[in-house]
């Protein structure tokens, strides 16, 4: 079911990855460009506790963010550890993901995005 993390989470990728579509599956919505990065916001069918999960497909978000793959993956896993959140893997594709079930962990991900965005002075 849709909820208020899910639509925050969705809306403020949005400044950075275009317009989410929604998934035929209704279980959330996927940001699909290669060049501004593919990554999927779910709502349903995540782990117990979760109000949305973030899936990411790792070399389009890499490069999205000046990254490398590994760089990305260790960042992701980095999200996990401060969130302390399980996830529900999908198995079809296997993106690394994170699980969200507070506004501040929305924040703190997004902050991190935009910093990889942003040019140092």
């Amino acid at each position: 079911m849709e909820n208020h993390l899910y639509d925050m989470t969705v809306d403020r990728l949005s400044t950075y990855f275009g317009t989410a579509q929604p998934l035929d599956s209704g279980n959330g919505a996927r940001f699909t460009s290669a060049r501004r990065g593919k990554a999927t916001v779910y709502h349903a069918n995540i782990a117990p506790g979760n109000r949305a999960e973030l899936a990411f497909e790792p070399a389009s978000m890499a490069k999205r963010l000046a990254l490398t793959e590994r760089e990305f993956r260790s960042l992701v896993a980095d999200w996990r550890s401060r969130t302390g959140r399980d996830v529900q893997p999908d198995p079809q594709f296997n993106w690394p993901r994170v699980g969200i079930s507070e506004a501040p962990h929305v924040e703190a991900i997004v902050a991190d995005i935009a910093r990889c965005l942003t040019p140092a002075a």
